[in-house]
């Protein structure tokens, strides 16, 4: 498949069956919900619209500043005629009070900012 096709293809909305809530918290209180999609579904979304060899994760570099733990991550998709890259970056304090751990949270979060820079969920970030 050529790049352009599988750029199209990662464009296309998320089934609503890959979409999660998670709560947003102020002071240990709920105060709303977002739409989310988790790593795992991301990576078979990856999956079904690049080829299950149609990209690859990687991440680049981990670094703690303050008391905060960043990872940059690399996507990249690889189609028939070229392949592209997008790194982004994840986040989350090392005393991190959510699900996880602050290196899991930072590479879900690299991994959800990257594919959006390829199309994929972006329109959950909108």
């Amino acid at each position: 498949m050529k790049l352009a096709e599988i750029l199209n293809n990662l464009a296309q909305p998320v089934p609503k069956q890959k979409i999660s809530k998670k709560g947003i918290f102020k002071d240990k209180k709920k105060i709303d919900e977002i739409d989310y999609i988790a790593w795992y579904n991301l990576c078979d979304l990856l999956d079904e619209r690049c080829g299950i060899d149609g990209w690859s994760w990687s991440i680049k570099d981990v670094n703690q500043i303050s008391n905060r733990l960043t990872l940059t991550g690399v996507l990249t998709i690889y189609g028939d005629d070229k392949s592209l890259t997008r790194e982004a970056t994840g986040t989350e304090d090392v005393d991190c009070s959510q699900y996880g751990d602050p290196s899991s949270n930072s590479e879900a979060m690299a991994l959800r900012r990257c594919c959006a820079k390829f199309g994929l969920g972006r329109d959950l970030w909108r």
